[in-house]
């Protein structure tokens, strides 16, 4: 069984796309100082639950075993591409690539404007190409303005059920250091459901840099399905 989860946030329950263009402020610096070419390269380490066989990509990804978990280390290259048109007339998207080795793993679609970064959706690509996944409603990951203790909450889709919210929590500015070097951010926590598991995300992020690290678990009441933690390794601006 393999467990495949997109890297953003939630995807198991993406629904059709908002129809309004996402327009970055030009008198204003964005939330997220990003370049076109940019790319930014991390070491990824990922643990299963006992019995799982995740893909291994590469000749240097490495597949082991420790305290009763399968773990799978491998590098994911990200690169900018620009704000492109990825939907007749659903506006523009900032994409980033994702690859791993010469593989293209999937393509995110972020909306980065002068107060945010937020998620718009998603495309797997790999050996199982999928059609563009997009929620209705673009959540934030990171918000420029926010302080410590502030959080903020979406429904998708219909009803209120858990299952369709999500809860974001800014818990503080926190230095952290990574193979790319120390950097001061902001670290988000985001939580809900997708797919009939609990999800808990948690990002650091820097106005430059973008995502330092990350930290995702997949998990149920007694059993952790997935965890990743991407560390930057490098980061380039042409």
């Amino acid at each position: 069984m393999v467990l495949r989860l997109s890297l953003l946030v939630f995807a198991g329950l993406l629904v059709g796309c908002r129809e309004e263009d996402v327009q970055p402020e030009a008198s204003l610096p964005l939330a997220w100082q990003i370049e076109a070419g940019e790319e930014w390269l991390y070491d990824v380490t990922a643990t299963y639950q006992k019995g799982v066989m995740p893909k291994v990509w590469t000749s240097g990804e490495v597949l082991s075993e420790k305290n009763g978990r399968v773990v799978l280390s491998f590098q994911r290259l990200k690169s900018y591409l620009g704000r492109k048109e990825m939907k007749p007339g659903k506006g523009l998207w900032d994409v980033i690539e994702h690859r791993r080795g010469e593989t293209i793993e999937e393509y995110l679609y972020l909306g980065i404007t002068a107060e945010a970064v937020s998620f718009w959706g998603s495309k797997v690509e790999g050996d199982k190409p999928q059609q563009i996944m997009n929620l209705s409603v673009p959540m934030d990951l990171y918000r420029k303005s926010a302080q410590a203790g502030d959080s903020w909450q979406y429904q998708l889709g219909a009803g209120n059920s858990g299952e369709n919210r999500r809860s974001f929590r800014v818990t503080g500015a926190d230095r952290v250091t990574v193979p790319a070097g120390e950097f001061e951010t902001t670290r988000v926590i985001a939580e809900g459901r997708s797919r009939n598991m609990d999800v808990k995300e948690t990002y650091w992020f820097h106005p430059e840099a973008g995502f330092v690290q990350i930290e995702k678990s997949y998990y149920g009441p007694e059993v952790i399905f997935k965890t990743e933690m991407l560390k930057l390794r490098e980061w380039r601006r042409q």
